[in-house]
């Protein structure tokens, strides 16, 4: 295998592991919205946020098929979408305990 193409499939490889990484951010997110506790969700809100963060360094950098890119952008904005309600939501709680 020459280098542009290993890197091409290592870079592809990052790409389907960061997809991973976005469905357990959803799954985090799933758990955040069905606590009724705000200190709960807004760790696991925390862990996605991370997760995010990560998708933008990587997609930054990485060099994907297009396809693949637009999977992980639209999971990308999904994931901001469901962050903000959380967190909003979570300073709503904290406002309303203080």
């Amino acid at each position: 295998m020459n280098a542009p193409a290993m890197f091409r499939s290592r870079n592809q490889a990052g790409g389907e592991f960061l997809l991973l990484d976005a469905a357990s951010a959803h799954s985090l997110l799933d758990i955040a919205e069905s606590t009724r506790d705000a200190t709960e969700a807004r760790r696991h809100a925390q862990l996605a946020r991370e997760t995010v963060t990560t998708m933008n360094r990587y997609l930054q950098t990485l060099e994907m098929d297009a396809s693949l890119r637009a999977v992980l952008e639209r999971s990308r904005d999904k994931l901001e979408l469901r962050l903000a309600a959380i967190e909003r939501w979570s300073a709503a709680s904290a406002a309303v305990g203080a």
